[in-house]
């Protein structure tokens, strides 16, 4: 659930980002005050021995290369690690490592305002689908109504978006009502009560034309399949 705490992204009190001159005067101080040999200590970090390094709590918790893969948007159902399906906190990461990368590829490409999506868990089965999703960003910012997908998920998704709240601190909060109907090819291979994640994917623009995109992990639960065979 999204928080009513001010939008760090609108809030002019936040100091500049730290330049390099600000990083080397830290170094230079916890040269001379850590009691650490920080030259030997940055020396023998091995960057391949920490991008193999679980990110959770256990050892099947992914890694840093885990999240890379796993932050493609044109993945099966059957590529996803099962680990995610119980893992909370590998969620959490992986959804962070995309958003976090989704925003520096859409700043180098001109996008326009950081676009925050949240959906709850999603049960399938052959017939139409309805669920609800979230969609918050900052400042005083209009959406037009946006284009909804999961890649071999749902064959087509409609979508109503309604204003829940906007202040230019807060930043605007949107409720999007969707209805979807599940793809006929995927049903036939999922049994019932399966579990899976995949990435429901939202694109638009703002009433005023600038272009946005966003992404969430969902989970998404077979209840039964309504389809007859060979249909």
């Amino acid at each position: 659930m999204f928080s009513n705490k001010k939008n760090p992204l609108v809030d002019n009190r936040l100091p500049n980002a730290v330049s390099l001159e600000d990083a080397e005067r830290a170094l230079a101080e916890l040269r001379r005050t850590g009691g650490v040999d920080m030259d030997r200590f940055l020396g023998e970090i091995e960057p391949e021995r920490l991008l193999a390094s679980p990110v959770g709590p256990t050892a099947s918790c992914l890694t840093l290369d885990d999240l890379e893969s796993c932050s493609a948007s044109d993945f099966s159902p059957q590529q996803i690690p099962p680990h995610l399906l119980e893992c909370e906190d590998c969620r959490q990461a992986l959804h962070v490592y995309k958003a976090v990368k989704e925003r520096v590829l859409q700043t180098s490409a001109g996008f326009g305002p950081v676009v925050w999506v949240e959906a709850d868990a999603i049960e399938l089965t052959g017939a139409t689908v309805e669920f609800g999703l979230k969609l918050k960003t900052p400042g005083n910012v209009s959406l037009a109504p946006p284009t909804v997908s999961v890649l071999g998920v749902f064959d087509e998704v409609s979508c109503d978006v309604d204003l829940v709240e906007s202040d230019a601190l807060v930043g605007s909060i949107y409720n999007a009502r969707c209805s979807a109907r599940p793809s006929a090819a995927l049903m036939q291979k999922l049994g019932a009560g399966m579990e899976f994640c995949d990435w429901l994917q939202v694109s638009g623009t703002t009433q005023a034309g600038q272009p946005f995109k966003a992404s969430d992990l969902v989970r998404f639960h077979v209840r039964r399949k309504t389809f007859a065979q060979g249909q």
